[in-house]
């Protein structure tokens, strides 16, 4: 589980970069990021039912996923916000 902590940290990081640059790209990177949170869910999910996984790891598995959704969300967010700002700036908003 320690080197799911440290994945969360990195996009974590990253949202804050891509918060203060409002670079795209980011987004593209935390997609990516959360397909294999996804991927990871599904196989505790499977281990679980087969019995070869425990409770916790799969709450761990969903509470990461859901994390990873969350980032999203909140990077989607800071690029329209920061869209909308230079709008703004621009006068064509």
């Amino acid at each position: 589980m320690i080197k799911l902590q440290e994945a969360i940290g990195k996009v974590e990081a990253d949202l804050e970069k891509a918060r203060s640059t409002g670079d795209t790209k980011k987004v593209t990177e935390l997609e990516e990021n959360l397909a294999s949170r996804r991927a990871f869910l599904e196989m505790a999910e499977s281990a679980y039912r087969l019995g070869r996984g425990t409770l916790f790891e799969l709450l761990d598995a969903r509470r990461t996923q859901l994390e990873a959704t969350l980032a999203r969300i909140e990077l989607l967010t800071a690029i329209v916000e920061t869209e909308l700002e230079l709008r703004a700036l621009a006068g064509s908003l």
